[in-house]
């Protein structure tokens, strides 16, 4: 018997380490659980659940050995879902396509990093769940394999030559954190190590903590942060019953991701299994985890009836990422009622990481549009640490806008690419972008450094319109010359924007205001360019100054893996400037609805923006001065 010491006072070292399961429930607990699991309120996270089991081991060859080659990471969550399958109905054929691709992942060459948290997650699972039934000989050997994998990644791990060891807000983080926990957690009193890895993993957890802000955005964006927030809501999870601390009421961040999805989500109608949500980071276009998952755990842990309504919708209209369908057997709680966010605010700032959501209702085919201008890795972690906590997986998008409607977006995220300006719908100075551009991952040094960060200075929503501004100013290197980009949005509900782009550079300066596109417009008779997709039409019209190039063009985007193709407006003044004030109206037309006529009137520039915009028969006053 090994006589390991984590501090003492823990449950694993004084309760279970005698006895399993011990990973997300008990001996004493499951009984409860495999209850509500099997209730008919829980049917609709259960029937997916073994659905899913059942198409694990049909796909599995019948005999021989199963592939481990390219991204096999999914298969530590299959190990977690066979392994419960097995538990809840006792049907072998789970047990043994379980037992299988343990011993499978074991001909992986290198379990490391992320491989790593995926495999030793599921594999832990699977062997504490399992346990009562394996064979002394199959408890040596399978924990074997468990415990050298495991010291194999501690030892490299806090070698600290990996920089993602102090990359607290990067998904690299969680999800190997999820493995040491997981494999401490089952093989703590068995082995020598496993106390080791858990206070490694208490320690980085208080670093998460100090790292995360406040609002629920992840700094690398939807597909990504997903990711992070899945494994570390595992790793929490665990160490509740196995320390016998709950980390997750301690979290704020956590408390508000409900929030920043709810936000971030495209109208309802739009949704689709390639596209859901609004993305500022690296992504395709979709997202890979959840988030029915995470949502379901927040609702649960917070009692917060917006995330129970979404995690619930979402799962309904079959766009949720299906890898840890387990995890909802054990975190959707089917007591708390559901509520849907009609009576949300349409307005929110998540001022961390400079966002700006400005929507027009919460009916499923509205228009909304979302600015980003801040720092990276947020305000909050950039005043606490100089080192890299968020990875590279951020972009060089500054002052970036999409738009997206019941038919989709229509000003678009354009993917998973290298790092470059020129990919956002922002603004180049002589041809040139950000700090941070350049190369595959987003580098954010000079910020580091102590380089000013952008920021939305202003987000407010009065009575007749909602009102942001973005100083972008910061984001542009010295050599840029520029003094002001400070770009102004009014939303005019329930579909017009105007963005004022008030733009000064120590010398005259090309400017160029870019739109990426869903699609290639047309030239409108009233000037400007109409873009359509499905009912719905946007209209893109620059009002000022008069003397203005308008191109578009079909640009090459370089992404992560290949390239695309992206549609895209130019709008630049038709000679170098030192200052100038670009004015653009967005307009939006749903269903059978037309766009009306529009003319706007500013008057010259000063402290916040005044003048007179009519849309039809409405006139429209308004004076953003504080």
């Amino acid at each position: 018997m090994n006589t390991e010491v984590i501090d003492g006072a823990t449950r694993l070292e004084n309760e279970l380490a005698s006895t399993h399961p011990r990973l997300y429930f008990t001996e004493q607990t499951w009984p409860g659980i495999r209850r509500r699991i099997r209730s008919r309120a829980m049917a609709r996270w259960t029937r997916p659940f073994l659905q899913q089991a059942d198409h694990i081991v049909h796909s599995l060859p019948a005999r021989g050995t199963i592939s481990m080659t390219g991204d096999t990471r999914r298969r530590g969550c299959d190990m977690a879902t066979l392994a419960l399958a097995f538990r809840l109905t006792g049907k072998r054929p789970y047990r043994t396509a379980a037992l299988r691709l343990m011993e499978a992942s074991n001909t992986h060459p290198s379990w490391v990093s992320l491989i790593f948290g995926h495999f030793a997650h599921g594999f832990a699972l699977a062997y504490d769940w399992m346990y009562d039934t394996l064979t002394p000989a199959q408890r040596r050997h399978l924990g074997g394999i468990l415990r050298t994998r495991c010291q194999t990644e501690f030892e490299r791990y806090t070698s600290l030559k990996d920089s993602m060891a102090f990359a607290y807000t990067c998904n690299h983080q969680p999800v190997i954190l999820a493995g040491l926990t997981a494999g401490a957690g089952a093989l703590f009193g068995e082995y020598e190590g496993p106390a080791l890895w858990l206070r490694l993993v208490r320690e980085k957890v208080e670093l998460i903590r100090t790292a995360l802000g406040p609002d629920g955005v992840s700094p690398e964006g939807i597909g990504y942060g997903q990711y992070y927030t899945e494994f570390l809501l595992k790793t929490l999870a665990m160490l509740d019953p196995l320390l016998g601390t709950d980390y997750l009421p301690t979290i704020p961040w956590c408390r508000e991701y409900p929030a920043a999805m709810l936000h971030h989500a495209f109208p309802r109608r739009a949704w689709k299994p390639t596209a859901v949500f609004f993305q500022f980071g690296d992504s395709p276009g979709h997202h890979w985890y959840g988030p029915d998952t995470m949502l379901n755990r927040c609702a649960a842990k917070f009692r917060n009836p917006q995330a129970q309504w979404l995690a619930t919708a979402l799962r309904d209209k079959g766009v949720t990422c299906d890898s840890a369908n387990f995890l909802n057997l054990f975190w959707h709680d089917p007591t708390l009622p559901a509520k849907s966010p009609a009576s949300l605010p349409t307005f929110r700032h998540f001022e961390d990481m400079g966002l700006v959501f400005m929507r027009a209702d919460w009916s499923g085919s509205e228009s909304v549009l979302a600015l980003r201008c801040g720092p990276a890795a947020g305000h909050h972690a950039g005043t606490r640490f100089r080192h890299a906590v968020a990875g590279g997986h951020m972009h060089p998008s500054a002052g970036t806008i999409q738009l997206a409607t019941g038919d989709g977006p229509l000003i678009v995220h354009t993917g998973y690419t290298h790092k470059l300006t020129a990919h956002a719908s922002t603004l180049l100075v002589n041809g040139k972008g950000q700090l941070g551009e350049g190369s595959e991952w987003f580098e954010d040094i000079e910020f580091r450094k102590g380089h000013p960060a952008p920021a939305i200075t202003r987000a407010e929503s009065r009575r007749n319109y909602d009102y942001a501004v973005a100083d972008a100013t910061a984001a542009y290197p010295s050599e840029a010359g520029l003094r002001r980009f400070h770009r102004h949005v009014i939303f005019i509900k329930p579909a017009c924007w105007l963005i004022v782009d008030d733009l000064e550079a120590a010398k005259p300066a090309s400017f160029e205001i870019l739109f990426h596109l869903a699609a290639t417009p047309r030239p409108d008779i009233n000037g400007g360019f109409i873009l359509k997709r499905g009912s719905s039409t946007l209209r893109i019209l620059p009002v000022e100054p008069s003397d203005l190039c308008l191109t578009v063009d079909r640009r090459l985007i370089k992404l992560h893996h290949g390239e695309a193709i992206s549609d895209c407006l130019s709008i630049t003044p038709t000679r170098p400037l030192r200052r100038t004030r670009l004015v653009t109206v967005l307009q939006v037309a749903n269903g059978k609805a037309t766009l009306p006529d529009v003319a706007v009137s500013l008057e010259p520039p000063s402290q916040g923006i005044r003048g007179v915009i009519r849309l039809g028969r409405s006139t429209i006053r308004f004076n953003t001065a504080p």
